[in-house]
């Protein structure tokens, strides 16, 4: 067959020297060939063909990678594939794609299969860099070629987590976004949205990219412990709509009642703020201590209510709902509670506020618009012992009356005060009358320069009081005092003179009423000088805090596990209670093995006889 080995040669000669061809001829000799005998063709001219092409391809392909960046590369590959195919379909009677070993799979194999590790690991033009300048179709292009040989689509899945790990560790590594939480989660937010439009666009959806980058994102989300708390922080900064909201009246303070016995850039719709708490909510489903974050959003969601700072209680309801939905409602039914007692207050509201009507019109003289909420010990984050510090004697008389009102209506309950709380409008005459909203703390201090007051430090308008004085005169600890004292005296908004005039607030200092302030804006608000997030020693105590909450939920699990199988082994427990915590922390090994061990110790479990590492549940 001498016409057909010409062909052949001319086609892809060894010396790989082009020449036209009669394709018209070569159609007619190889469908000849093929008539005399299947065998015949597949031995005499396929087979060599194939080799010819595999020696063509490799040169090739060598040539073209040395001369032509990754992108370029593959659309020279690309080309050849498309005019391979056609070729085929023309002159020859194989199957293009037949199985293993086909013309198809021949071409692809050299021309991609060889060099995906080359091509990917392309200095300056290869995966990295790609996916560094979104060149989405150069990526797409990539996608389409390597899922076509063996391992293709898997070094690439890998490579492209890899790139994400990578990114995300810049990210959560670095001390300039770890001083900002908000700048925190909007890079990490970025990188969610960036890998979500490669993974759309350029690698069709498919779900062996999506699951693999979310688990580098289960990692980079865990690197740094903080995490939980950053993404509260940022969810509350939007549910307070990084506006002022409005706020009715005075609060005086809070009670809590017990029985005995887009990217996060500028957002201004409503839309839009749903939108961005969602891609939150996404980076929140990959930490591994949402109880962390449950502790958090707790802490931000009392001050949103308790200071009427929220932007939309719709919204509010509606992230409580997607958290409902993703942990169930045992996650949020501590907050649901939380706006229960919001409800409920406005009704106490206003029954007090009709008794304090009725009082005005009984007795003659200035009265306290106080506002309170009674909250439900358990739902609410107050501390343990809040402190207790003096009252001006006008804001305690209605303090009183409203608890009196309180207990006279529930028998048997009882309020522990969290004024730290709680906030007041203030009206101050200065160059004119200012309505001031402030910490409850604030309204303290500022009351014993009152003109006219009298106060334990003998205060009034044009009094001078130390530090000392005010602490004694107050009640409030030194710590508190001082931030207090530097939002008064050394804030934006300077009520108080201070002297000496440093930017420390010592004993020793002396404060006088500013008379010389004035402001612009008739209302405006004031607030104590603190973090937006928790210092490193709170943080440290918030986590010795969770620490200890998830004894009793491991020994919860631990126990549900033993009483519904009886007897299991050591390992299988292990894995068992990890799986049944997982929703809310994971849970150290070596803190499962500590309470199983407290556990026997308090007889509801025993070892087997038969194994020391089988437990059997005590009935």
């Amino acid at each position: 067959m001498p016409a057909i080995a010409w062909s052949l040669s001319n086609w892809n000669g060894p010396r790989f020297r082009f020449r036209l061809i009669d394709r018209n001829l070569l159609r007619s000799m190889t469908f000849i060939l093929f008539e005399i005998g299947k065998d015949i063709y597949a031995e005499d001219f396929e087979k060599p063909f194939k080799e010819e092409m595999q020696l063509f391809y490799a040169y090739e392909s060598q040539a073209f990678l040395e001369a032509n960046s990754c992108p370029d590369y593959l659309k020279k590959v690309e080309a050849r594939l498309r005019e391979e195919y056609d070729r085929v379909h023309s002159c020859l009677p194989s199957d293009y794609a037949g199985g293993e070993g086909s013309i198809k799979q021949v071409a692809e194999h050299e021309l991609i299969g060889k060099h995906k590790e080359t091509l990917v690991d392309k200095d300056g033009s290869g995966l990295t860099r790609l996916l560094e300048d979104d060149k989405v179709d150069d990526l797409k292009r990539m996608y389409d070629l390597f899922s076509r040989v063996r391992g293709g689509g898997e070094l690439l899945e890998d490579r492209v987590a890899l790139f994400c790990l990578e990114k995300g560790k810049e990210i959560v590594l670095s001390t300039d976004n770890q001083a900002d939480p908000l700048l925190y989660v909007r890079k990490l937010l970025e990188l969610k949205e960036r890998m979500d439009h490669f993974v759309k666009e350029a690698f069709k959806g498919e779900r062996a990219f999506t699951n693999k980058t979310h688990r580098s994102f289960s990692e980079i989300l865990n690197l740094y412990a903080r995490s939980p708390e950053y993404i509260s922080l940022a969810m509350d900064n939007y549910l307070r709509g990084g506006k002022g909201s409005s706020s009715a009246g005075s609060r005086g303070g809070s009670a809590s009642s017990s029985k005995v016995g887009g990217t996060l850039g500028e957002v201004v719709t409503e839309e839009q703020v749903e939108a961005v708490l969602e891609k939150c909510l996404q980076l929140f489903r990959f930490l591994s201590e949402k109880d962390m974050f449950e502790r958090y959003y707790k802490q931000h969601l009392a001050k949103r209510l308790l200071y009427d700072r929220s932007q939309s209680e719709e919204m509010e309801r509606k992230v409580i709902q997607m958290l409902k939905t993703e942990c169930g409602y045992q996650f949020t039914a501590k907050l649901e509670g939380m706006f229960k007692d919001v409800g409920t207050s406005k009704d106490v509201q206003e029954r007090f506020g009709q008794l304090q009507q009725l009082h005005e019109r009984r007795e003659s003289g200035q009265i306290v618009d106080l506002q309170i909420k009674v909250l439900t010990t358990g739902y609410w984050p107050t501390t343990a012992s809040s402190q207790v510090y003096r009252l001006p004697a006008e804001v305690e008389a209605v303090r009183g009356s409203f608890e009196r009102f309180y207990l006279n209506q529930h028998n048997g309950r009882k309020l522990t005060w969290q004024l730290a709380q709680g906030s007041a409008d203030v009206k101050a005459k200065y160059d004119k009358v200012y309505q001031i909203n402030m910490p409850t703390q604030h309204m303290v201090v500022l009351m014993l320069f009152n003109e006219g007051g009298a106060g334990a430090a003998g205060g009034g308008e044009g009094a001078t009081l130390t530090l000392a004085e005010i602490e004694k005169a107050t009640g409030l600890s030194q710590s508190e005092l001082k931030r207090v004292m530097q939002s008064l005296a050394l804030s934006n908004f300077k009520l108080l003179s201070k002297e000496p005039k440093t930017k420390e607030v010592e004993a020793t200092d002396k404060f006088t009423v500013n008379k010389g302030f004035t402001n612009r804006m008739i209302k405006f608000k004031m607030s104590v000088v603190a973090a937006t997030k928790e210092t490193n020693e709170e943080h440290q105590a918030s986590r010795a805090k969770i620490q200890e909450d998830r004894g009793p939920q491991i020994d919860a699990a631990i126990v549900r596990v033993m009483k519904s199988r009886k007897t299991m082994n050591h390992n299988d427990l292990m894995v068992e209670v990890t799986k049944q915590l997982q929703s809310r922390f994971t849970p150290h090994p070596g803190d499962i093995k500590k309470r199983i061990e407290g556990l026997i110790g308090r007889e509801f479990l025993t070892r087997s006889t038969s194994a020391m590492n089988v437990y059997e549940y005590v009935a």
